[in-house]
């Protein structure tokens, strides 16, 4: 969820995204508290692996999913659809209380990858561009300026792991095999600059 036009929000997670047909209080309520940068939902997406059901994750940000509840989002499912070059999360959500059923979960889930779909159809392609966060891209720009993992991670005070996992993410994205081919590719693309 998030705001059409939203820049800094767009920014920070980088790639653009919409709130629709959700309550006015909560959207500006989203905006205003920078919620996409806490978002369970969201922050998962990437890494799914299915349907997140909200009761699931409400013991990862009880305070995020208390105010939806307040602005008459009980119940709902973050539906991550994962292609190639991004992810998409479509959330569903409702005033009920009940659990959401296991066909209606379906339809959902189809209405959501079938919404992705005809969005790709209509969107010009140099939208579908791989997008990357600033932190990759400033990992792929220091791995093109010849740091190897251990100085990125120190330089930017996360681990190897998550340097790796930053590289990892950025060859899928870009297509590539190796680590110097996504460098190259990002530096073509106009991504990074030396």
């Amino acid at each position: 969820m998030g705001v059409a036009g939203d820049d800094e929000a767009s920014r920070d997670i980088g790639y653009p995204f919409i709130a629709a047909s959700c309550p006015p209080g909560w959207v500006d309520l989203y905006k205003e508290r920078a919620y996409h940068k806490v978002d369970p939902a969201l922050l998962l997406a990437p890494v799914a692996m299915g349907t997140m059901s909200w009761g699931d994750l409400d013991g990862a940000r009880l305070d995020f999913f208390r105010e939806a509840s307040s602005h008459g989002l009980r119940t709902g499912l973050s539906i991550p659809v994962q292609l190639p070059l991004r992810t998409y999360l479509l959330n569903f959500a409702t005033a009920r209380e009940e659990a959401i059923s296991i066909p209606v979960r379906s339809e959902l889930e189809g209405l959501a990858f079938m919404f992705v779909q005809n969005w790709l159809r209509a969107c010009p392609q140099q939208e579908r561009s791989p997008a990357f966060s600033e932190k990759t891209l400033k990992i792929l720009r220091m791995c093109l300026l010849g740091f190897d993992c251990s100085s990125i991670a120190t330089s930017l005070g996360m681990t190897a792991h998550g340097i790796s996992w930053h590289l990892k993410d950025a060859r899928r994205k870009l297509r590539c095999q190796t680590t110097m081919q996504a460098c190259g590719r990002a530096l073509f693309l106009g991504l990074i600059k030396v």
